[in-house]
C-alpha cells in the first residue's frame, strides 16, 4: 500500500512510497544502470521509495537512505523527464538531501530545473564482458575480521573507512601484497546477482608505475568472471589514469552519467 509523502503545498504531481518490490519488472530492464537498485531489491524488498507518476510514465529514486542506513549519502533516479521526475528530485533536495544523486544524460532536463544552482559532474560507467588470464600475484580478500591479521602500508590502511558497516551494505575487500604488506587495494559493491561495481583501486604512490594496481584489477575481475558476476567500474571523466587503467584490462564505456553533488 502506498502512502504519500509530506510535500510543500502545491508539488505536482504528488509523490508517494511504494515498496521497492512493486517496481521488480522495472528494474529488471535496466541493464547496468539499474544494477545498485536491483542489489537493495534482493536485500531489502520492503524499503520504501519515493514515487510519482505523469503522461511519461513512473519516476522514482533509489538510495541507500530508503533502508535505514543514513550513511549511505546518495540516490540513482530512473524514469523519463517530467513533472513526475521533478516531484522525486523535489522529494530528494527537500527531505533526504543526499551528497549525490545519479542520472542518465536523458534525465539532465529534470535535474536542471531542479538544482538550477548546481554543477553537474559526469561519471563514466564501463563494463567488463571478455575474458581475462589468472593473474600471478599475491591477492588478499579482506573484511572486517580478517583485517587485522593484515600488514597494509600507511597509505592504502587510511583510504578505508570502518568495513564492518560498508559491508552490511553490501562492499566486499582485495588487496595486493609485496614484501608482507598489503600495498594496493580495491572495493567493489553492487552484486545483484549479476553486476558486481568496482569502486576504486589505489596503490601506494611509491609504487605506482610497477602494474600492481593493474594486476590487482585484473585478479578481481578474474574471481568475479568465476562467479558468473559481470564486473562494472564507475569513474568519473576526469580521471583520465583511472579511465586509461580499466580500458587497458579491457573495460568498455557503456554509458555516461550525470552526477549531481
Amino acid at each position: 500500500m502506498s502512502r504519500e509523502a509530506d510535500l510543500s503545498e502545491g508539488a505536482e504531481p504528488t509523490v508517494r512510497f511504494v515498496p521497492l518490490s512493486e517496481l521488480a519488472s522495472a528494474l529488471h530492464s535496466l541493464g547496468a544502470y539499474g544494477a545498485y537498485a536491483r542489489y537493495l531489491l534482493r536485500s531489502s524488498p520492503d524499503a520504501e521509495v519515493p514515487v510519482a507518476s505523469d503522461d511519461s510514465g513512473v519516476s522514482f529514486a533509489v538510495s541507500g537512505m530508503a533502508i535505514g542506513h543514513p550513511e549511505v549519502q546518495f540516490a540513482w533516479l530512473f524514469g523519463a523527464p517530467g513533472p513526475g521526475q521533478r516531484a522525486v528530485l523535489g522529494f530528494l533536495r527537500d527531505k533526504l538531501r543526499p551528497l549525490f544523486v545519479y542520472a542518465r544524460q536523458g534525465q539532465r532536463p529534470s535535474v536542471e530545473a531542479v538544482f538550477p544552482d548546481h554543477k553537474l559532474a559526469v561519471d563514466h560507467l564501463l563494463q567488463h564482458t571478455g575474458e581475462v588470464a589468472p593473474v600471478d600475484a599475491d591477492v588478499v580478500w579482506f573484511n572486517h575480521e580478517n583485517v587485522a591479521s593484515l600488514t597494509f602500508a600507511d597509505c592504502v590502511s587510511e583510504r578505508f573507512p570502518p568495513l564492518e558497516f560498508w559491508e552490511s551494505v553490501g562492499f566486499c575487500y582485495a588487496g595486493l601484497r609485496e614484501g608482507g604488506r598489503v600495498v594496493a587495494a580495491l572495493d567493489y559493491t553492487v552484486d545483484d546477482g549479476r553486476y558486481a561495481a568496482i569502486q576504486a583501486v589505489f596503490t601506494d604512490p611509491e609504487l605506482r608505475g610497477r602494474g600492481l594496481g593493474r594486476a590487482l584489477l585484473s585478479a578481481v575481475i578474474h574471481g568475479l568472471h568465476a562467479q558468473s558476476k559481470i564486473p562494472l567500474y564507475v569513474v568519473s571523466q576526469d580521471n583520465a589514469a583511472s579511465i586509461a587503467l580499466a580500458e587497458g584490462v579491457g573495460f568498455e564505456r557503456v554509458e555516461r552519467l550525470l552526477v549531481l553533488e
